[in-house]
């Protein structure tokens, strides 16, 4: 939900956690104002308000790598105004409350 995201890579070598203060706020300097910094060849770190933003963002940012991935085209970045209008899902409710009631289910934390 915003572009690029950023890649964490300025603590050297280490056991791929982050446990120190440098570490720390290299990533939170990477972070920034964005919801989603990458962890060279480890993973990723979201921010966001809720459990259910975090999932929102999760889910979404995989699958879309995924579908990039196998697109092996060019990577096109949204334009700030699609950032902007998309980035208004995580504040919708009914946005929020239909994906995760869905997770749910498939979890198996409520009822198919």
């Amino acid at each position: 939900f915003s572009a690029p995201v950023t890649l964490v890579d300025g603590v050297g070598d280490t056991d791929l956690l982050v446990v120190t203060m440098e570490q720390g706020l290299d990533m939170a300097r990477a972070l920034g104002q964005n919801r989603m910094v990458l962890m060279r060849r480890h993973g990723c770190t979201i921010a966001a308000s809720t459990l259910r933003q975090a999932a929102f963002i999760a889910v979404y940012s995989a699958d879309n790598a995924k579908l990039q991935l196998a697109a092996r085209g060019e990577l096109e970045y949204l334009s700030d105004g699609e950032i902007d209008a998309s980035g208004g899902l995580l504040t919708m409710p009914i946005a929020m409350d239909r994906a995760w009631e869905y997770w749910s289910r498939r979890c198996g934390a409520l009822p198919a």
